[in-house]
């Protein structure tokens, strides 16, 4: 193994998380060193094709320097790392970042990152076995178990059903299981047991230990019948509506994003409307950017924004932010304009439809390239009988998780409202659901013999 270091590169960068370091780049100086394989080849041949370019090195590091504003100097040297890590042969990287006269009496300021092949991305394991739907030509007219919902909590209740020597059919209408970790693009750092994921690489751990007993169907739950013996489930398909009936369901189909239900809301999603405030928000650097909401969701993304250098704009139609204390004293600090007791009539497109202005109910229009919606969820509950629902849409259950009135029928997630909703809830309440499911069926098997 041979190493290939350049030392000393000087170039400018947006790069800093206080306001005084945005609108402005400065200088860093670096050192990069690759650690590559087939050394001993390319000392044969003299062939720069057979070894590691400086000049490549080089244009690597600008590149990405120049791709957007880094808040921490950490984040932008691991990057390099990784990008290093993708050249063939490249074994380990090394970058060592300093902030030239960043502050008075220093002469600069830094950071090393190393990172190693095995180490520099999570190997995502495979998940062909559920990457796509079963043929819904191949969907029983009765089953044991039935799992309505592809989430954390649904695939929770799966994972429990093979464990528990147990199939199972997955519902979920969706191009992919996983529900809302599709949504979360930083890494979750409170999972107990393990190392921090973003919501693709877990949702793509839990896939891969689906059980081939886990059979999944592209089917929305458009209607729900209870039986003395069964549980009928109504589904509407791309192939027209079916049935399934079923022993025992768990219902697992979680939340959504509350709309404003105003025009260009939907057409401009995407173009303007950010889906989320950790994903594609780089070209926000510098632009103004409006946050609709006043919950703890809406300051936490104003205030990583506010991070980016963004001009950030927090509307909220109450008196007051509604979001806990620490969340209300820490936005109300930073340099971020909060306009309380307004409401939005509609977002403006321009002539390229991407967004340009919001529209408020008093007429004024505040021109932003950006917007952001943090109003709260709503339960995705709308299939199920009123008499399952408390007063806010979310299901109501016992302690074992059983829906009030339906033997048959159990919740799990977000659906039931848990006083601390978060991933490992989930996965504690999909373990139990499918417990109380599974035992509901061998207790009625063995009356039966």
């Amino acid at each position: 193994m041979g190493k290939i270091f350049v030392e000393g590169l000087e170039l400018p960068a947006r790069v800093g998380v206080y306001r005084r370091e945005r609108g402005h780049r400065q200088q860093l100086s670096l050192d990069l060193e690759a650690s590559f394989e087939k050394v001993e080849e390319a000392a044969a041949t003299e062939r720069l094709a057979d070894t590691l370019n400086y000049e490549g090195l080089v244009a690597l590091a600008r590149a990405v320097i120049e791709r957007r504003h880094y808040p921490l100097v950490e984040t932008l040297a691991t990057t390099i790392a990784h990008s290093m890590l993708e050249q063939p042969g490249v074994l380990q990287a090394r970058v060592r970042l300093r902030k030239i006269g960043c502050m008075p009496d220093v002469a600069c300021a830094g950071t090393e990152v190393e990172l190693k092949q095995e180490s520099s991305r999570s190997k995502l394991p495979d998940t062909s076995a559920h990457r796509a739907p079963a043929p819904l030509a191949e969907l029983p007219p009765k089953a044991g178990v039935v799992i309505v919902g592809g989430g954390v909590a649904g695939l929770a209740t799966a994972l429990w059903c093979g464990r528990l020597g147990h199939s199972a059919l997955l519902l979920d209408p969706e191009p992919r299981l996983g529900g809302q970790l599709h949504l979360v693009h930083v890494k979750m750092i409170d999972l107990p047991g393990m190392a921090p994921v973003t919501g693709a690489e877990l949702a793509a751990r839990l896939l891969s230990r689906l059980p081939k007993a886990i059979r999944w169907f592209s089917a929305r739950l458009a209607a729900i019948e209870v039986g003395a013996a069964r549980v009928v489930l109504r589904l509407a398909t791309s192939s027209g509506e079916r049935s399934v009936a079923a022993g025992a369901v768990v219902l697992a189909t979680g939340l959504s994003r509350r709309r404003l239900g105003v025009p260009g809301e939907r057409e401009l999603l995407g173009r303007g409307i950010l889906a989320t405030g950790s994903k594609d928000v780089d070209q926000t650097v510098g632009q103004r950017v409006v946050v609709v909401g006043g919950g703890d969701g809406a300051c936490e993304n104003a205030m990583k924004l506010d991070d980016l250098g963004a001009e950030v704009i927090l509307l909220h139609r109450g008196a007051e932010l509604s979001a806990r204390a620490e969340f209300r004293a820490a936005v109300t600090a930073r340099n971020i304009e909060i306009r309380l007791g307004v409401r939005i009539r509609a977002f403006i497109a321009d002539s390229q439809q991407q967004l340009a202005a919001i529209e408020l109910a008093s007429g004024e229009r505040i021109a932003a390239p950006y917007a952001l919606l943090r109003v709260g969820w709503l339960p995705n509950s709308a299939a199920l009988p009123d008499a399952w629902l408390n007063e806010r849409g979310y299901v109501r259950c016992d302690a074992g998780l059983r829906v009030e009135g339906a033997r048959r029928v159990f919740v799990a997630g977000d659906l039931r409202d848990p006083p601390a909703p978060s991933v490992a809830a989930s996965f504690g309440d999909g373990a139990c659901a499918a417990k109380a499911a599974i035992s509901l069926l061998e207790r009625e098997a063995t009356r039966e013999t």
